[in-house]
This record gives structure tokens, C-alpha cells and sequence, in this order.
């Protein structure tokens, strides 16, 4: 090839000149001389002059050639076009591509037409084609896995002088009685607190509490104590989740507790990888999920939390911030409702 970028000939002249052999430690370049040099005695001008031959059977050439330094981007000529074009528009896998690029250029402009050809309709997701390979079935899934009768998540951060987070999950497959698991996901260097701070519920409320911690002060795992360190020291970060509300049938055997647990699954089985995740169980015919998550160090102010006799007003207090809920049901399954402190209201779903 005549033309030749500086850049790259030099990156690949370099990694040409400076690679290892085989019997050779990885930390070592090689002088014209032939002897190696570690690395960090290295000097470029040790490398000398080399020529660098390529061969360009069977390639394209790509007309016109780039400037020296400028990558070459562009992959077609001008002489190719005919037969791009004609290929997009009589062929079935270009018609597919011309739509996709017709439907992505519609949304990158904002003016998507979900009317439009290019948008699939009359076919659920799970019977569209592979998005990459075309005339294939896609392999996200081949029918309706699990349908729902309803199934909202509604979640806000509430601010102040103790900011916290409001989650409410309103999911219902049926009339029936099911399990139901909220799930959180969590980095592998966390887990529940030690002592009586880890679990706490309280029986007139029925709420309960899950607090977590990071690993390193829970666990001493150290040479010198291998067992459990049960003093979390002050100033130490926390993560309270508050099950608020969540539904269940005490009248079957397998029911589930009142507050969750951490579980270690396995997202990619293909590649063997780890996860883990809070899980709190419900075992209704609607779990009606109500979770507050408060970050806070140890030795703060938890807040109290209170409903009224029929659940549809709560209480959230510190010494120094009250805040009150409003819950009730939406006419589409969606609980609505507002946040009010000192008399006004901060957020209202309506």
C-alpha cells in the first residue's frame, strides 16, 4: 500500500519491535542489537530504523486515501454507493436495516411515528425479529412470561434536614395468593449489621427494619480475629430499610417473615458470576410494598414512624423534621398520594 498513516506505522512498528519472546519475561524490549532492556531502562532510539511490509492482496483499496494522521473512517468509495443503495432497497435484510435506520433517525429528531412502518406495530416484543440478526426470532424471550393485572413503581427522595427515599410498589397478578419478592440489588461488600441493629420489627406497628452495612465493619477478618466484630463504631455508614408496609397471609404455613434477608444468586450462569441482593417475601394476594430507605451514620437519629388505624396516613419524625403521608388507591391500581411538612405540601400524585 502507498499510503501509510505515521501514526499507526510507529504503533505498530513499536509493539512489533518491543514484543516479548516467547521464553522471555513480559517486562522487556529488545535493542537492534538483538539484547533485551528492561523497561525501565528503555530508550526509544535503542529500537533503530525497521521496515515495516504489509500484504495487500485480496484488500480494497480505499479511494481517496486520508490525509497522513487522519484515520480512515470511511470504509466505502464513491463507487460503491450504486450498489449500496440498491441493496437497501431490493433486498430483504437491507429493507430491515433501512427501517431500523429510519426509525433511529425518527427518535434521534424527536419525531417518531408510532404509526409508521418502521415501527413493528401488531407484534408484541417477544415476536419481533433478533434486532441484529435479521429473520431471526429474537432471544429475549418467546411468549408472555409472567402477566400481571397491575404492576406500578412509584419512588421519590424526600429532602430536608434527614433526606430519605420513598418507594411504593403496587404489583398484583391475580385474585389468588402468590409470592411475591421485593428485590434490592446489592455490591458484594455489603451485608446485614451485626447485633440488634441488623433485624428489629415492631409488633404494633408492623413495621419492620433491615440495616446494612459494609462488610469491613460488620466482619474482622483479619489473621488476628476471624470471627465477628459486634461493635459498630460511631460514624460508621448505614443504609435503613424500613418495611413500611408489606402484606401477608399469616394463615399459611409457609409464610414468609416479617422482614427480608440477603441472598447471594447468580445473574450470568454462563460466566459464572456472583450476586447478591435484599429480598423481602410476601406471600398475598397483593404485597402493597412500602419501603423508606434512610442513609445515616451510626449513633444518629433514627426516625419514628407511625401509621393511623386504617393505614392511610403516616408519620415520619425526627426531633427536628415531621412528615406526613397521605395513601390511597388510584382507579388504575396506583397508589397515589402527598408528603406535607409544617402544613405544606412537598410532593403530591395526585
Amino acid at each position: 500500500m502507498k499510503h501509510r498513516s505515521a501514526a499507526v506505522l510507529l504503533a505498530l512498528a513499536a509493539g512489533w519491535l518491543a514484543a516479548p519472546s516467547p521464553g522471555r519475561a513480559a517486562d522487556t524490549a529488545f535493542a537492534k542489537c538483538g539484547k533485551s532492556i528492561p523497561w525501565s531502562r528503555f530508550n526509544p532510539d535503542d529500537l533503530g530504523d525497521k521496515v515495516v511490509k504489509y500484504d495487500a492482496t485480496g484488500m480494497r483499496r480505499i479511494p481517496p486515501a486520508p490525509p497522513p494522521g487522519v484515520h480512515p473512517r470511511m470504509l466505502i468509495g464513491p463507487g460503491e454507493l450504486g450498489d449500496l443503495r440498491r441493496r437497501l432497497t431490493e433486498t430483504r435484510c437491507g429493507r430491515e436495516i433501512m427501517l431500523n435506520i429510519r426509525a433511529w433517525t425518527a427518535h434521534l429528531r424527536g419525531t417518531y411515528d408510532k404509526t409508521a412502518d418502521y415501527a413493528h406495530l401488531g407484534k408484541p416484543w417477544f415476536e419481533k425479529d433478533h434486532w441484529l440478526r435479521v429473520g431471526e426470532p429474537t432471544r429475549i424471550c418467546r411468549r408472555e412470561w409472567n402477566p400481571v393485572r397491575r404492576a406500578f413503581r412509584t419512588a421519590g427522595i424526600v429532602r430536608g434536614a434527614h433526606p430519605y427515599a420513598l418507594v411504593v410498589d403496587d404489583i398484583q397478578k391475580d385474585d389468588g395468593v402468590h409470592c411475591y419478592k421485593w428485590l434490592m440489588q446489592l455490591s458484594a461488600d455489603l451485608e446485614i449489621a451485626p447485633g440488634k441493629i441488623g433485624y428489629r420489627y415492631d409488633e404494633k406497628q408492623k413495621i419492620g427494619d433491615v440495616t446494612l452495612c459494609g462488610r469491613e465493619l460488620g466482619r474482622d477478618e483479619g489473621p488476628a480475629n476471624r470471627g465477628y466484630d459486634r461493635q459498630l463504631r460511631t460514624g460508621s455508614p448505614l443504609l435503613l430499610v424500613r418495611v413500611l408496609e408489606c402484606a401477608n397471609d399469616m394463615k399459611l404455613k409457609h409464610r414468609a417473615p416479617a422482614v427480608g434477608h440477603v441472598e447471594q444468586y447468580m445473574p450470568g450462569i454462563r460466566w459464572y458470576q456472583k450476586g447478591k441482593r435484599l429480598v423481602i417475601p410476601s406471600w398475598s394476594v397483593a404485597p402493597g410494598y412500602k419501603i423508606m430507605l434512610f442513609p445515616y451514620r451510626h449513633g444518629d437519629e433514627l426516625p419514628a414512624t407511625a401509621w393511623n388505624r386504617n393505614r392511610t396516613k403516616l408519620t415520619v419524625e425526627w426531633k427536628d423534621q415531621k412528615d406526613e403521608f397521605g395513601f390511597r388507591p388510584g382507579a388504575d391500581g396506583r397508589t397515589r398520594f402527598t408528603v406535607r411538612r409544617d402544613g405544606e405540601e412537598l410532593i403530591g400524585l395526585k
